[in-house]
């Protein structure tokens, strides 16, 4: 078998939540007398950490923290994350490798782990992977550290496949030596993927053809 384990991004990847960020972020921005963003300029202009794409926005720390902003966004996103579909051919994707191929399956966030093991649980999904790791607080940090603890964990002879949303994604892909492919129906332009010089797919179904 070409890799031991298939690691997903889920926000974006997974989760087809795009539209609810936009109009969270919007929200937020309005209340505060900020200008809007259209749904290209926020693909544009999304990273991580999520802090510094906050402030090219035009939130303004010296009035207010980020840990504030972070605490109202998590406040209007949870429980409206429940109700977003999934990205397009996701989830027969994931059910194809869990049927078809002896691939450990993977979900590694920056969101919150409390916060990602009750997304998972209520959408129905969390049977599907083997290990679902996140971050201790709500702040969408590196996803760096926790990919390093789980490459320690299974040893640096297993290959491994990341599959995500965003730039931050293949870092964190070239930081534990792993494969990666950015699929574009996320936070994130095709342009922008595409600088990472690595493989970008338009729909998750795509990396079926890797896995041979």
């Amino acid at each position: 078998m070409k890799y031991d384990y298939i690691v997903w991004d889920f926000n974006g990847t997974i989760l087809d939540d795009l539209d609810l960020c936009l109009d969270i972020l919007n929200t937020m921005l309005e209340k505060r007398n900020l200008k809007t963003v259209t749904i290209e300029q926020y693909r544009d202009v999304f990273r991580f950490p999520v802090i510094d794409y906050y402030k090219d926005v035009g939130f303004d720390f010296k009035k207010e923290s980020f840990e504030v902003l972070s605490k109202e966004f998590v406040k209007y996103y949870q429980t409206a994350s429940f109700n977003c579909g999934f990205c397009e051919t996701v989830i027969d994707t994931i059910h194809t490798i869990k049927n078809t191929y002896n691939i450990s399956q993977i979900v590694l966030s920056a969101s919150k782990k409390e916060n990602l093991d009750e997304q998972l649980n209520v959408l129905g999904i969390k049977d599907l992977f083997d290990h679902v790791y996140g971050i201790s607080n709500i702040y969408a940090e590196s996803k760096v550290h926790i990919a390093e603890r789980f490459r320690e964990r299974v040893g640096k002879d297993k290959k491994i496949l990341f599959i995500g949303d965003s730039t931050h994604d293949a870092e964190v892909a070239d930081a534990i030596n792993a494969d990666c492919i950015l699929v574009c129906q996320g936070h994130q332009s095709k342009k922008r993927l595409l600088e990472s010089k690595h493989q970008v797919v338009d729909y998750a179904s795509q990396i079926l053809k890797e896995l041979d």
